[in-house]
């Protein structure tokens, strides 16, 4: 960690536990899939040694406001434009139109607090799949496609 021959740290136990070792775990846990710890090895009352503990049972990251937002956004286009896919002229396209909508909804409806983020955006990429099928849709069908709806979630990924 390059602090063994800083002073300050040598010093002061809490200083280096506070400035240094806590940092490291938070972001070991927060950005990595394992479970990070330390235990403290002492000699009466002074602090002589850590012990770092790991762990790979951690659990995978949930699902992030933003993209539950996105997943969100999607479906409920979708379902303001749902008349406008269930009334295209060819038959074979309005059927197209249905299965991607109910797949949509599928998708919608497993939207909920266990939702990991790799799931979420997996889900986030199939849904603009189906989006741009959709708006394809409408315009092999004659109609304008909806441009006002081109925002950065079809862009992102």
């Amino acid at each position: 960690m390059a602090v063994e021959d800083k002073k300050s740290y040598q010093k002061s136990t809490a200083l280096f536990k506070n400035a240094v070792l806590n940092i490291a775990i938070s972001e070991i846990n927060e950005f990595t899939e394992l479970e990070a710890w330390y235990t403290q090895t002492k000699i009466g009352n002074k602090i002589t040694g850590f012990t770092l503990h790991w762990s790979t049972d951690k659990q995978v990251a949930g699902a992030t406001d933003k993209q539950i937002s996105l997943l969100r956004e999607i479906h409920d286009e979708v379902e303001r434009r749902m008349f406008d896919y269930l009334a295209l002229e060819n038959s074979k396209n309005r059927d197209m139109a249905r299965t991607y909508i109910i797949r949509i909804k599928d998708i919608d409806r497993q939207v909920n607090e266990t939702l990991t983020s790799k799931q979420a955006n997996e889900f986030i990429q199939e849904e603009k799949e189906l989006y741009g099928y959709l708006q394809d849709l409408l315009e092999n069908d004659g109609q304008e496609r909806d441009t006002s709806v081109y925002y950065n979630w079809l862009e992102e990924d």
